[in-house]
């Protein structure tokens, strides 16, 4: 559905940049490329140390191109992160790394929500990290507006999401219980999965999903040293019902530069996850809300 180039611009000074494209059947699919658009409006609107920078974008030309790429299909260059995603790093960093991580992802979301958007896609492959090992939110395509007056453009196409990582009303598509907090919901599963090696419910999008709704928080099996009191802050992240979480993104930063330091919970040493991260990726959830009601 799309690809990422790395470049390097001709202009002075250069700088290494990635140019996200769409492909062939990226292209062909409205949904996509509704939400490869959304991704570059929102993106280029937003400034801030802990958001990716689009800083150009348009459409390819006529003409021959290389496959999978079609003429007409827009592409966007943005932030080179030279040091991946958080994918790779699940149950492998030591904790005041991993506070440093989540504080930064913080600020990028409390500017993001600052400016009345919800980013709807929080999980470990859309925090990008740079040369320095700065963390940035990434890819803005099911971002929309918190603003009930502004009409989204596809409110009839199917709902999207990761199932790993999306609040229960998310998953019902309850969109009026939609708020900061539904994000704070996606970054306490990023949390959990960087301490622990894997998201609280499991990668596999059918148990997630029901897990998600109806299961109590498992208890926090950490593969390194953390703070007594994170598991508190992630139950302050992960409740099942937005009201009783954290309600904005500097309020979950403040509680979560007040926990004290780590200590060994004396459990036996644990291998990090090593299972598929296939569903790390998008995926198009359909009718959920029956589904899940149904069992």
């Amino acid at each position: 559905m799309g690809v990422v180039w790395s470049a390097v611009e001709v202009a002075s000074p250069q700088r290494r940049v990635a140019i996200k494209l769409m492909t062939r059947d990226g292209a062909a699919d409205e949904a996509y490329r509704h939400a490869f658009l959304n991704e570059i409006g929102i993106t280029a609107a937003l400034r801030h140390p802990h958001v990716v920078d689009v800083w150009d974008w348009g459409e390819l030309p006529d003409g021959p191109l290389p496959p999978p790429l079609v003429p007409d299909s827009p592409w966007m260059a943005m932030t080179f992160a030279e040091g991946g995603t958080l994918r790779q790093h699940g149950g492998r960093m030591a904790w005041a790394r991993i506070q440093e991580v989540l504080l930064e992802v913080l600020a990028g979301l409390e500017h993001v929500h600052g400016h009345r958007l919800l980013h709807l896609d929080v999980k470990p492959s859309n925090v990008l990290l740079d040369a320095e090992g700065r963390a940035m939110l990434s890819d803005f395509g099911l971002a929309r507006s918190m603003d009930p007056t502004v009409a989204d453009p596809e409110e009839d196409a199917p709902r999207w999401g990761t199932p790993a990582y999306m609040a229960p009303e998310q998953l019902q598509d309850d969109i009026q219980a939609w708020g900061p907090w539904t994000d704070l919901y996606a970054l306490g599963c990023v949390a959990w999965s960087l301490v622990a090696g894997r998201p609280p419910f499991g990668r596999a999008p059918e148990e997630a999903i029901l897990r998600h709704l109806y299961d109590p928080l498992p208890r926090l099996r950490a593969l390194q040293p953390v703070p007594p009191q994170l598991e508190g802050w992630l139950q302050g992240m992960l409740a099942k019902k937005g009201d009783q979480r954290f309600r904005d993104a500097g309020s979950a930063a403040r509680s979560l530069r007040e926990l004290g330091a780590p200590v060994s919970t004396g459990a036996p040493p644990a291998s990090p996850w090593t299972g598929s991260t296939a569903a790390d990726s998008t995926t198009t959830l359909l009718v959920l809300k029956k589904q899940a009601a149904n069992g």
